[in-house]
């Protein structure tokens, strides 16, 4: 047996070295070494394909040849390569957004650090379709404290773009989706003016914390009012 685990461990080295190898080849020829780590994320050894992923995201926008098999490992059955290829995504920054659907989807999977992953990825969006926003809308009622939180910063990051989306949140069954709602619009500043009188209306909701929040957010939307 251990000379079974001695040989593995001889394998995955090997393969580190090569991907190693191979990404200061590419770096000297001045182009991002994606190629091996491509190749990597089709590899049946489940090592291989996390390392790959790892590694291209420490690459970040040179990687982006990388998105389809990113994509592909985003659903793969293990929740670690999962959230590693998500990571992934997410470092490439505006390309981001090329792979909405797939991170859509994670934002509801079972697992709690893929999940993470997936909205913080979706904060780093160069163009957020609205057909996003939903998924947002329900990680703001995460159970997660920093799935939530991650979705309110998202929120506050779209500012009046997603304005009616968070008033439209403010009326939610999920007593958790409407704090988040109050918290954001809180945030917003000047832009929340419009959400005035449905902050009013949250203030006499049956949660008191939800209450507290509208009425808070309230009190600094007052700063931005003109003087008379």
């Amino acid at each position: 047996m251990k000379m079974k685990e001695d040989r593995m461990a001889e394998y995955l080295r090997r393969q580190s070295r090569k991907l190693a190898l191979a990404g200061v080849a590419a770096l000297a020829l001045g182009c991002a070494p994606t190629k091996p780590h491509i190749e990597a994320l089709s590899s049946d050894d489940l090592d291989a394909r996390r390392t790959a992923a790892l590694r291209l995201q420490s690459l970040g926008p040179r990687g982006r040849r990388a998105l389809p098999p990113l994509k592909d490992a985003a659903q793969d059955p293990d929740p670690e390569l999962r959230r590693l290829a998500i990571e992934a995504i997410g470092s490439m920054g505006k390309h981001a957004w090329k792979a909405h659907v797939v991170l859509m989807k994670a934002t509801r999977d079972p697992d709690v650090h893929v999940r993470r992953s997936a909205v913080d990825a979706m904060g780093k969006f160069e163009k957020f379709p609205s057909s996003a926003l939903p998924y947002l809308v329900r990680a703001l009622g995460d159970s997660d404290s920093l799935v939530r939180e991650f979705a309110m910063n998202t929120f506050e990051d779209l500012g009046s773009n997603a304005l009616g989306t968070l008033v439209v949140a403010l009326d939610n069954s999920n007593v958790m989706v409407r704090r988040s709602a109050a918290r954001t619009l809180g945030r917003l500043g000047h832009e929340a003016l419009r959400a005035e009188r449905a902050l009013r209306d949250a203030c006499e909701d049956r949660d008191r914390e939800v209450s507290r929040l509208a009425g808070e957010a309230l009190e600094r939307l007052e700063m931005y009012k003109p003087v008379n």
